[in-house]
């Protein structure tokens, strides 16, 4: 239960910051997994939110869902290892044909996931675009490795 209030306390604080984007003065925001629970349509809604929000303010959401992930300027995939007997956690951006391939895999893999995700970042071109010559980001991820 804990989990699922807290998925659904990001949600409603991504719904507040929707709408208090232009008042508020928080420079970083952070959503943890805020579209747990959601898929399709909302998933969708979820990511142009996040890309609203990080049009004039540092977005950073962790997520595992590839329409979320695609919404955003930059994409890094979080993963663990262990080493030596100790867990340590790796942080590593994709970009270009590797963030096809991430968002693929997100997708489920196969041919038609390629051509779904190559679709995702083609649909969120022109507004990742505009917030780098604004100077600001918005970061996403996601799949079944623990990303950012």
């Amino acid at each position: 239960m804990l989990w699922s209030m807290s998925s659904l306390l990001a949600r409603v604080m991504l719904a507040i910051k929707t709408v208090l984007a232009a008042e508020d003065q928080v420079p970083v925001l952070v959503f943890d997994e805020v579209d747990a629970n959601v898929g399709g349509e909302t998933a969708h809604a979820v990511g142009e939110r996040m890309r609203r929000i990080g049009e004039g303010r540092q977005v950073l959401c962790i997520t595992h869902l590839a329409p979320v992930a695609a919404a955003g300027n930059a994409h890094f995939v979080v993963s663990k290892q262990t080493r030596d007997g100790r867990t340590i956690s790796l942080i590593e951006p994709v970009t270009g044909p590797a963030r096809v391939a991430e968002l693929a895999r997100m997708l489920g893999g196969g041919p038609a996931a390629g051509r779904h995700a190559a679709a995702l970042l083609e649909e969120g071109a022109p507004a990742r675009s505009r917030r780098r010559r604004a100077g600001t980001a918005a970061a996403a991820g996601g799949g079944g490795r623990r990303q950012v």
